[in-house]
C-alpha cells in the first residue's frame, strides 16, 4: 500500500484497488502507517467507509476508523463509533453498530464481519420501525446477519415498546423484499355467517403473479380459487377461477357454483393486436359485483351463463380493421338444466378510417364498412338456431368553412347502405326470403358562433331519410314516411371567469306526425326537445358545485302541455377526491310515471382523517320514497359502506363494513407494512403503455367492485389517430 502524504491540504492516494481521501493525510514511510483526518474516506471494490479519523497500516493491511464511522456496501449501510478492518482476510469488527437494509434496521453492541456482507453480532436488535425508540423490535444476545438476505437470532424475544412480550428459542427473518404474500381476512356476512378469507400470492416469474384463495364460510361451505396474472410489454392478461360447493339453504340454493374469467391481450407487431375473453358462471347470480349506474346508484351487474369473444385488430396509419367472434350462452332453470347457445357471431368484421383529405379533393372524407354473420337471439333451446348475414358500408363528407373570424360553418353529408341475406321475421327454411338492401342518407349543417371571449353558440341541423327495401326510392309508405331525422339542436355555452361554466341546450323536431298517430304534434310543445341546463361552478379551490336539470314542456302520455322538471340532479364536492379530505352530497330526481311513487336518490361520499393516524371512507346511498312530489315518508337504503384504516406506523389495520338490501358484510385485516413493500415494487411497471400492470400495488386496500376495478386494456377501432392533413 502506498500513501502520498501532504499535511494541511486535501490529498488522494491509490492503494491497489483502494482509494483514500481526506482533508489531512500524514504518512510515515518507515513504519508504513498513515493517518487520515477530516472527512476521511476509503473506497474499494466492496464499499465505502467514512469516519472522522482513519489509521491505516500498510504492512499488516489493517485499518482503524474512529468517530462517526459509516460503511456503505450495495443497498446496506452500517454506522458505528469504532471499526477495525483487515483487508487481506476481509474481516473486521464494528462497535456500536447500526445497520440498515431498507426497510429493516438493526443495532448491535459489537459486530464482526466474517466475510463480505456476513456479520456475527452481539446484543442485537432488529426492527422495521424507523422511530427511535421503535414501536417493536426483535432482541437477542447473539445472532448472524447477511445484509440484504437474512437475519438469524438465538433465544430471541419480541419487545413491544420496552416490554418483552414473546420469546422465541430461534428466530429468523428474511431481509429481502417479500415476493410472496399471505393475507388472512376474517369477517362476517349475513348470508355466509362467520368468514375467513385466505389469499397466498407468489410471483413464479418476473412477469407473473399468482394468488391462491381459500375461503371458510360458516353457512355456505369452503370455497377455493386461483388468480394468475401475466404481463410484459406485448402480452398481458389474467385467469381467475373460483369454485364452491354451496350448502346454504337460501332462496336459490346451488350444490356446486363456479365462475371462470379469462382475459388475454397480445401485440404481435406494432400494428397487429389480439384480444380474447371468456366469462363462465354456473348461474346468473353467482359472483355478481355491484357497480355504479347513472347518478352513482349502485346496482347488481347482470351476468350471463357463458360469454366468450376473441378478435384481431390491425391498425393502419389512417384506418383500423377489426375481426371479432363472440358467443353468448344463457342459463334458465325454468327452461333448461344446462347452458344453451343464445347468440353466436362468426365473424364480425369492421373497417373504419379517420377523416381523410387529399390534395385535389379538400373535403374530409371518412369510410366505414362492416360484415356480420350471427344468429338470431333465442330464449329457449327448443328454438331453431338461425343465422343471418348482414353488411353495411358508409361514407361521410364534411368541410369546415370559416365565414368570419368567430363564425364557422360545417356542411355534412353521409350515406349508408345495409344488406341482409333474409328477413328472419318472415323467412323459414322452406320459404327463404330474398336479400334485403336498404339505404339511408343524412345531410346537415353545423354552425359555431363565438360571442365575445366567453360565450359560444352551437347550432346543428340534421335531416335523414330511409329508402325502401331493394329500391332507391323514399320509403314514403312507412309509418314515419321514411323520414328518420329532421331536427335542429342548439346549445349555448358560457364561461364566467375561469371556474364557472353554464350551458343551455334544446332542439326542435320538424318531422311530420306518424300515420298511426296523426295528432302527435298537435301541440307545438311536443316538438321541442326537453331543454337542459347544466351548471359547473368551482366556488373555491376545494369547493365545486354541479347542477343539471332537464325540463319537460309536454307530457306525451297525457297529451298536454306541462311545466315540470323531467330530471334534476346535482352534486356538491368539498376537497379533492384523490386527497386526504373529501365530501360530496349528490341527488337525483326523476319525474315519476302516472301512478308511480316519487323517488329521490341521495348519495354521500366522505373521506377524512379524524386524527393523523385514522383514515375513514364512508359511502351512503339511499332512496327517499313518497306518494307526492316532495312528500317523502319512507327511506330505502341502497348501500352503506364504511372503511376505517388505522396507521400503526409499522403496521396497518383496516376494518370494512358494508350493507346492501338482504346482505351485510364485515371484514378485518392487519399486517406489517414491510411485508407489503415487495409486492408494490415488483408489480408497479414503469412502462406507460402497460397500465394493466398497475394492479395489486397495495395489499392494504382491496379494489372496490365496479368503479375502480382494473380491466384489460384492449384498443378499439375508435382509437384511431385524429384528423391529419
Amino acid at each position: 500500500m502506498l500513501l502520498c502524504a501532504a499535511a494541511g491540504r486535501a490529498e488522494q492516494a491509490e492503494v491497489e484497488t483502494s482509494t483514500v481521501t481526506g482533508s489531512i493525510i500524514d504518512f510515515d514511510d518507515a513504519s508504513g502507517v498513515g493517518v487520515v483526518t477530516g472527512s476521511a474516506t476509503v473506497v474499494n471494490a466492496t464499499g465505502t467507509m467514512t469516519a472522522d479519523r482513519i489509521t491505516i497500516d500498510t504492512k499488516t493491511n489493517t485499518g482503524i476508523a474512529e468517530g462517526n464511522v459509516r460503511i456503505v456496501s450495495g443497498t446496506s449501510t452500517l454506522t458505528g463509533q469504532r471499526a477495525e478492518y483487515h483487508w487481506e482476510a476481509s474481516t473486521g469488527t464494528l462497535d456500536g453498530a447500526v445497520g440498515a437494509t431498507p426497510p429493516w434496521r438493526f443495532e448491535a453492541e459489537k459486530m464482526r464481519q466474517a466475510e463480505a456482507g456476513y456479520f456475527e453480532v452481539e446484543n442485537v436488535e432488529l426492527t422495521s420501525c424507523d422511530l427511535d425508540p421503535p414501536h417493536y423490535r426483535s432482541r437477542a444476545s447473539r445472532g448472524r446477519i447477511r445484509t440484504g438476505v437474512r437475519a438469524k437470532m438465538s433465544r430471541a424475544r419480541m419487545v413491544l415498546d420496552e416490554t418483552p412480550s414473546i420469546f422465541f428459542p430461534y428466530y429468523t427473518r428474511s431481509l429481502k423484499p417479500k415476493k410472496y404474500s399471505i393475507r388472512i381476512e376474517p369477517g362476517s356476512s349475513s348470508r355466509d355467517g362467520f368468514t375467513n378469507r385466505t389469499i397466498l400470492g407468489y410471483p413464479f416469474s418476473a412477469n407473473t403473479y399468482t394468488k391462491l384463495r381459500w375461503d371458510y364460510l360458516q353457512y355456505t361451505g369452503n370455497g377455493a380459487g386461483i388468480e394468475h396474472r401475466y404481463f410484459n410489454p406485448n402480452i398481458r392478461g389474467d385467469f381467475d377461477a373460483y369454485y364452491i360447493r354451496d350448502t346454504n339453504p337460501d332462496e336459490q340454493p346451488q350444490s356446486r357454483r363456479y365462475s371462470v374469467l379469462l382475459n388475454h391481450y397480445q401485440r404481435f407487431t406494432p400494428r397487429l393486436t389480439m384480444n380474447a375473453k371468456l366469462d363462465v358462471k354456473s348461474d346468473q347470480t353467482f359472483g355478481n359485483e355491484f357497480s355504479n349506474v347513472g347518478n352513482d346508484v349502485r346496482v347488481e351487474n347482470q351476468t350471463r351463463g357463458l360469454f366468450s369473444e376473441g378478435g384481431l385488430t390491425y391498425q393502419f396509419p389512417r384506418a383500423a380493421v377489426l375481426v371479432q367472434a363472440d358467443r353468448l350462452d344463457r342459463f334458465d332453470s325454468t327452461i333448461s338444466s344446462s347452458n344453451f347457445i343464445s347468440k353466436l357471431t362468426l365473424p364480425r368484421l369492421n373497417y373504419n378510417t379517420i377523416p381523410l383529405i387529399w390534395k385535389y379533393f379538400p373535403i374530409y372524407t371518412s369510410f366505414t364498412a362492416s360484415y356480420v354473420n350471427e344468429t338470431v337471439i333465442r330464449t329457449s333451446p327448443k328454438e331453431t338456431l338461425r343465422y343471418q348475414k348482414s353488411s353495411s358500408g358508409g361514407v361521410q363528407l364534411k368541410k369546415d368553412l370559416k365565414v368570419r373570424k368567430k363564425t364557422t360553418v360545417t356542411p355534412i353529408v353521409s350515406y349508408q347502405q345495409t344488406w341482409r341475406d333474409r328477413d328472419v321475421a318472415t323467412s323459414t327454411s322452406s320459404n327463404p326470403s330474398k336479400d334485403i338492401y336498404q339505404g339511408r342518407y343524412t345531410t346537415g349543417l353545423d354552425l359555431r358562433q363565438r360571442f365575445g371571449r366567453t360565450t359560444d353558440a352551437n347550432f346543428a341541423y340534421r335531416y335523414g331519410e330511409r329508402l325502401e327495401k331493394n329500391r332507391t326510392k323514399l320509403d314514403s309508405l312507412a309509418d314515419d314516411r321514411g323520414v328518420e331525422t329532421h331536427v335542429v339542436n342548439s346549445a349555448l355555452v358560457t364561461r364566467v371567469g375561469r371556474d364557472t361554466r353554464l350551458s343551455f341546450s334544446s332542439g326542435y323536431d320538424f318531422r311530420r306526425a306518424p300515420k298511426s298517430d296523426p295528432g302527435l304534434y298537435n301541440r307545438q310543445a311536443a316538438r321541442v326537445v326537453p331543454p337542459t341546463v347544466d351548471v359547473q361552478w368551482q366556488a373555491t379551490r376545494l369547493v365545486s358545485v354541479f347542477f343539471r336539470e332537464t325540463y319537460g314542456l309536454y307530457d306525451p302520455g297525457a297529451r298536454r302541455n306541462v311545466r315540470s322538471p323531467l330530471n334534476t340532479s346535482g352534486d356538491i364536492q368539498i376537497g379533492n377526491v384523490a386527497g386526504k379530505t373529501f365530501f360530496s352530497q349528490g341527488f337525483s330526481y326523476t319525474k315519476p310515471a302516472t301512478g308511480a311513487t316519487s323517488d329521490l336518490i341521495l348519495t354521500n361520499k366522505v373521506r377524512f382523517y379524524p386524527s393523523p393516524k385514522w383514515h375513514l371512507d364512508f359511502y351512503l346511498s339511499y332512496r327517499a320514497i313518497g306518494e307526492k312530489s316532495v312528500d317523502y315518508r319512507k327511506v330505502a337504503p341502497i348501500e352503506k359502506t364504511i372503511q376505517a384504516v388505522r396507521d400503526l406506523h409499522c403496521w396497518v389495520l383496516r376494518m370494512q363494513f358494508s350493507e346492501r338490501p338482504g346482505r351485510k358484510e364485515a371484514s378485518f385485516f392487519i399486517d406489517l407494512k414491510a411485508n407489503m413493500r415487495g409486492q408494490r415494487e415488483m408489480l408497479t411497471n414503469n412502462d406507460p403503455d402497460l397500465k394493466y400492470n398497475e394492479v395489486d400495488v397495495s395489499q392494504i386496500f382491496p379494489e372496490p367492485a365496479g368503479e375502480e376495478a382494473q380491466h384489460l386494456l384492449v384498443p378499439s377501432v375508435e382509437e384511431a389517430p385524429q384528423v391529419t392533413e
